[in-house]
């Protein structure tokens, strides 16, 4: 098969959703892909090498031998029309069909490191008890610590996080999927790398987040949770089929492309949650938290496992 070098813009999120488009596009090209996170793609097997956008001379020695392709959905008439999510978007214009129905993003994982996150899991459930683990991802990459908040309006305020963690203590313990400290009592104060974060989701019963990469990896692996939207658009990045989703009501009050635009100002407080309004999301989280419905069901971690398995054999075709 011939070669093709695919470069994927953004954050993690972003390189998650393009997975499922770069694994039907490597059933007929051997795929590359550039990006500034090589970790969302370790042990794909679907993928042929990928590179850091950070490495010297990728033009000299990788992309002037191939195809190049840049796809961006931000770009995308159906995705900025807010018609298609940011899966399918990828999908379409890496390989110039229509997407199946309901496209999930696997992250493979090593056994190594799934053993690793038994340890820790094992660890803290001595500690927990019967208590929930919930994945929590209250703040997106380009937060900012000393405003708190973000111009995307994406991140929950210091407040709200703190509100969740206290008003769900009883019930949970929460590990935290952000690169900002978060203090809480409710909180495990290990930080992890982003393949740990990965490796501990298949051991977590909820995800509490954000549109951020959390998000794509948690839906992708089968975790039930509840997400919070903000300026963002819903279609485009969220899963209200799957998700209890949760908004301000009037927001967003506007949407437009932020890549195009360079801003969601418009949307300025829709993540500005009073107690009041996060009362009976507390309630209803509590509430699948105890229900059938979001017990860990053990089919799931199987066949996450046997999709990690296909990645067994393979060492990570990264070079930095």
């Amino acid at each position: 098969m011939s070669k093709i070098v695919v470069q994927i813009d953004g954050g993690v999120g972003r390189c998650i959703c393009a997975v499922p488009a770069l694994e039907r596009l490597a059933k007929s090209r051997e795929v590359i892909v550039l990006t500034a996170h090589p970790e969302v793609f370790y042990y794909n097997p679907s993928i042929y090498k990928v590179y850091s956008l950070g490495r010297e001379y990728l033009f000299d020695d990788v992309i002037q031998h191939c195809e190049f392709i840049f796809p961006e959905p931000y770009w995308d008439y159906n995705y900025y029309q807010q018609r298609t999510h940011l899966i399918d978007s990828f999908y379409t214009l890496l390989n110039k069909e229509d997407p199946p129905d309901n496209l999930k993003p696997y992250i493979y994982l090593s056994q190594e490191e799934m053993q690793e996150a038994e340890r820790y899991i094992k660890q803290v459930r001595s500690q927990i008890g019967d208590r929930k683990l919930v994945a929590f991802q209250p703040f997106g990459a380009i937060f900012n610590t000393d405003t708190g908040g973000d111009n995307t309006h994406r991140s929950m305020t210091y407040d709200t996080a703190d509100f969740i963690l206290t008003s769900l203590f009883d019930e949970c313990c929460f590990i935290n999927f952000t690169s900002i400290g978060i203090k809480n009592k409710s909180m495990c104060t290990d930080e992890f790398t982003l393949r740990q974060r990965f490796a501990l989701i298949p051991h977590c019963n909820y995800f509490i987040g954000i549109d951020s990469f959390a998000a794509h990896a948690c839906y992708g692996m089968n975790l039930p949770g509840t997400q919070f939207i903000g300026g963002t658009n819903v279609i485009n990045i969220g899963y209200p089929d799957y998700y209890h989703t949760v908004h301000r009501e009037g927001y967003p009050k506007s949407y437009t492309a932020y890549r195009m635009s360079g801003s969601l100002e418009k949307n300025h407080g829709a993540m500005d949650f009073t107690k009041e309004e996060l009362a009976p999301i507390i309630e209803e989280i509590k509430r699948r938290l105890r229900g059938k419905q979001n017990a860990k069901d053990n089919s799931l971690r199987l066949m996450y496992e046997e999709h990690a398995n296909d990645g067994q054999n393979a060492t990570p075709s990264v070079v930095d």
